[in-house]
């Protein structure tokens, strides 16, 4: 029993020891160049640093690092914060093991050396990404070119559109304002005749109301309807009085008058024929026959 107890303190104590340390480092590097790595350590801890199973450097419990007696590829490592920093001049192309031993635990870590092309082909490469950059913006500026002429085509027939929209709203303007005017007069010609048949209306009113108040004061009054009658009734009496004084001038003034003889009037002479004779008449007669022995006397001796 104690002894299980034992062991499950060494297990604790071993996965303590291994949580506490950690390797902070790129998963690939240049080849040759400068680079740098941290590993977490626990205050007071010692650790063995090694890569490739090459020692680049050792940690004592007191703080001290030793790394240019150790590793002339080490440049610089401190501690900062419980962390170890270093920083190494470059390794070939390859892959390479960081290992860590210390008091705090084991850890490992795997990098990759890459190797980089040469100055040449780092050059044509370049070259050739330049140039078929430089191409597509060649041809992106070509395209823009062709885009901004037929931005400006459309400009200027957008412009040339708006010109002749911007004419034809003017005319239409005018004719709105023509109009408008037009409407203006001829409202007030509309409102001056209807203020004037408002007027008359009103007067016409105005009559008719008089009329009807005077037919109803005539209903209401029996003298005023007896002079209505008789104003009503003046032109037809007067007519006939004034032929009654014909009339009767006639007869008064016929005993004034000269008298007219005619061949038809009474007491003279007829003929054989009851026929009325003038003097006239008579003379001639006598003339023809030769009673008075005129020149028209016939000679009956003769015959």
């Amino acid at each position: 029993m104690v002894k299980k107890v034992l062991s499950l303190i060494l297990v604790i104590l071993l996965a303590s020891f291994a949580s506490a340390i950690s390797i902070n480092s790129p998963e690939e590097i240049p080849e040759n160049s400068s680079w740098g790595f941290n590993i977490t350590l626990s205050s007071g801890a010692t650790a063995t640093i090694k890569i490739a199973g090459e020692k680049i450097a050792e940690v004592y419990s007191s703080g001290a690092i030793v790394y240019k007696e150790i590793s002339p590829f080490i440049s610089n490592a401190f501690i900062f914060n419980d962390a170890l920093y270093i920083y190494h001049i470059g390794l070939d192309s390859g892959t390479y093991s960081i290992e860590v031993d210390s008091s705090d635990g084991t850890e490992s870590k795997n990098i990759t050396s890459i190797k980089l092309a040469n100055e040449s082909t780092l050059t044509n490469l370049i070259t050739e990404k330049v140039d078929g950059k430089l191409g597509e913006y060649d041809q992106q500026f070509k395209n823009i070119e062709v885009d901004n002429k037929e931005f400006w085509k459309k400009l200027t027939e957008n412009s040339e559109a708006l010109t002749s929209a911007k004419t034809e709203v003017s005319s239409l303007t005018e004719k709105l304002d023509s109009a408008n005017s037009k409407i203006s007069l001829l409202e007030s010609k509309i409102s001056a005749i209807e203020q004037i048949n408002a007027e008359e209306q009103a007067i016409i009113d105005a009559e008719e109301e008089a009329r009807l108040l005077a037919e109803e004061e005539a209903k209401k009054s029996p003298l005023a309807g007896f002079v209505n009658l008789a104003s009503d009734m003046a032109l037809p009496l007067g007519g006939l009085v004034i032929l009654l004084l014909i009339i009767g001038g006639v007869f008064v003034f016929k005993q004034y008058l000269p008298e007219v003889k005619t061949i038809y009037s009474g007491g003279q002479e007829k003929d054989e024929y009851n026929l009325p004779v003038s003097d006239e008449d008579s003379k001639i007669a006598d003339e023809l026959i030769g009673g008075s022995g005129g020149k028209w006397a016939f000679n009956n001796e003769e015959e």
